[in-house]
């Protein structure tokens, strides 16, 4: 609608069909089969075999009361999220428990776990335990897709910058955050409770 009220119209399409138009015309005339076993090193183009759940998850509303299905709303694509996220860090012997999709439509996840893999942070964490009370995970105001919930306590890293976050062998109890500037590296080795908070900086 324009600003005398006349009404106006564009032509208009979907991003995820043009570009489904450009991944069919990528060709490779000497081999236009679909099967490529043994000849990716040959090919133009790249050949990617992966679970579909790590390449894209739609997100196209809202789920609705009492509904137990888990296609195409904003708590499958969380649910996705978590998925790769364990399927990724309990290669790193880093444990966390398996999402069930069978018991989270009504327990919800049993941890969350936003990964950026842009970032450029190094973090180094071996034989490490936080104990707090954590999330509030009864409580009615949590939406876990949004990341919008209710903690009684927390351990936060908040770097500002490239920094380092190193630690050794440590037990850390109740609320905490450690804020990085640009440039250091943050190290925690066991020291008493009273002095949890300053850990070591160096320079990077």
């Amino acid at each position: 609608m324009a600003y005398f009220g006349n009404r106006h119209s564009v032509p208009g399409g979907r991003l995820e069909c043009t570009m489904q138009n450009i991944a069919d015309n990528f060709l490779d005339k000497y081999y236009p089969s679909r099967c490529y076993k043994d000849v990716e090193d040959k090919l133009d183009t790249d050949i990617v075999n992966n679970e579909w759940r790590r390449v894209t998850s739609s997100a196209k509303k809202k789920r609705k009361p009492a509904d137990t299905s888990l296609h195409q709303i904003l708590d499958s694509s969380l649910l996705d999220i978590m998925q790769n996220a364990y399927d990724l860090l309990s290669q790193c012997d880093v444990y966390i428990p398996e999402v069930e999709s069978n018991k989270y439509v009504d327990s919800g996840p049993p941890f969350l776990i936003f990964l950026q893999p842009a970032h450029i942070s190094i973090w180094e964490l071996h034989n490490v335990k936080v104990l707090n009370d954590g999330m509030d995970w009864p409580s009615p105001d949590n939406v876990y897709w949004k990341h919008d919930v209710c903690r009684l306590k927390a351990l936060k890293v908040i770097p500002h910058g490239n920094i380092e976050f190193e630690a050794n062998d440590v037990t850390i109890h109740g609320n905490h955050v450690f804020e990085v500037p640009n440039g250091l590296a943050v190290q925690l080795d066991p020291i008493p409770l009273n002095l949890m908070d300053r850990g070591s900086l160096f320079p990077l």
